[in-house]
């Protein structure tokens, strides 16, 4: 049997913290559990993905950045994978992105969610 499948679709950017985290946690605990991870930042959710953006993002006052969260969710094998247009709206280039980021459109995002098991907007 082949592993199970899930698709977050990060919508969420710097200016809701708590939220941010949220997909990290999900992942890892899916990860750890042998799931296929894929994450699709669009909307402000790119914004999380800019080198050193990350590090500034606390869910809770003495907590551990984003950046530490984003660190360990690849590690685990998750592919997070930024919205072309999204990262154009924002004026910035793949290339902006912290190393491991993938680019990709709707095209793309439609084609792993229709082969997921479980796909969640947050």
């Amino acid at each position: 049997m082949s592993q199970p499948k899930l698709v977050i679709f990060m919508l969420s950017g710097p200016e809701n913290p708590r939220r941010c985290v949220t997909p990290f946690l999900v992942a890892m605990a899916a990860l750890a559990t042998e799931w296929e991870v894929s994450i699709y930042f669009a909307c402000d959710g790119v914004l999380l993905l800019k080198r050193g953006a990350a590090e500034d993002v606390y869910a809770t006052e003495g907590g551990r950045p984003l950046s530490s969260f984003i660190h360990d969710t690849m590690e685990l094998g998750a592919k997070l994978y930024a919205c072309t247009p999204a990262v154009q709206v924002h004026h910035m280039k793949i290339e902006d992105m912290i190393d491991g980021i993938e680019a990709a459109g709707a095209v793309s995002l439609l084609g792993e969610t229709r082969l997921a098991d479980t796909v969640l907007t947050i």
